[in-house]
């Protein structure tokens, strides 16, 4: 069960006992409840990420403050968040500048930079070292293949994905490790990843997840193209 499933699945139990309590008459103005507390998502799904991803404490700690702004505008102390928003898309503008920075210092040539845009997208890494680079989807999905590609030492991949989901196969003889703010989206290392002994080198993938999920797999064979 992933995050964002034992999130929703909470969050719906809550929401139907809620209406049932208020059918019977032991409670007044069910709706008037959820859309004072519903932030409460937020807050919860950052305290999910920091039990069940203790290593990514800024992402947990990024959903638990947004949660926390939405409640004051939600219950009453602060009048407007016009502000909020604006600052939300700052925030994932410079996360996807400050990204590509870090990505190409890091990098050992020009590395991957592949997008998928109001569509769905597949792409290959070509033989040779795998030196980085950026994966980032919206209103897509983006599957990428690096089988066919090697790795010594580490590699850093900025993986953005923003009402869409990237599916990403690796080698099996790597170690993924992921950090980063998952903004109610999931960031998925299937229980093959990571099972080599001794690695060749590790593949670090710095997440933005809004409303997305990442999916890792480690898959022996050549790449398709």
């Amino acid at each position: 069960m992933t995050r964002s499933q034992l999130v929703v699945g909470t969050a719906l139990i809550a929401l139907g006992a809620l209406l049932f309590a208020d059918q019977a008459g032991a409670i007044d103005d069910a709706w008037g409840l959820v859309l004072r507390w519903w932030p409460l998502l937020f807050v919860a799904s950052g305290l999910a990420q920091l039990v069940t991803r203790p290593r990514n404490v800024v992402g947990g700690l990024v959903m638990v403050a947004i949660g926390g702004l939405l409640l004051l505008w939600t219950v009453g102390p602060v009048a407007s968040l016009a502000l909020l928003w604006p600052a939300l898309l700052i925030g994932v503008g410079l996360w996807l500048l400050l990204g590509r920075v870090g990505t190409a210092r890091h990098g050992a040539g020009p590395g991957m930079d592949a997008s998928a845009v109001f569509g769905d997208r597949q792409v290959t890494a070509p033989p040779g070292p795998f030196p980085g680079g950026s994966l980032t989807t919206l209103v897509g999905d983006l599957r990428a293949d690096l089988r066919a590609t090697t790795l010594s030492g580490t590699a850093t991949l900025q993986v953005t994905t923003i009402l869409g989901d990237i599916d990403l196969e690796v080698p099996p003889s790597w170690r993924v490790e992921a950090s980063g703010p998952e903004l109610l989206g999931d960031v998925v290392l299937r229980s093959e990843v990571g099972r080599a002994r001794h690695p060749d080198g590790v593949l670090r993938l710095r997440v933005l997840t809004l409303f997305g999920d990442v999916t890792v797999r480690a898959t022996a064979g050549a790449a398709r193209g």
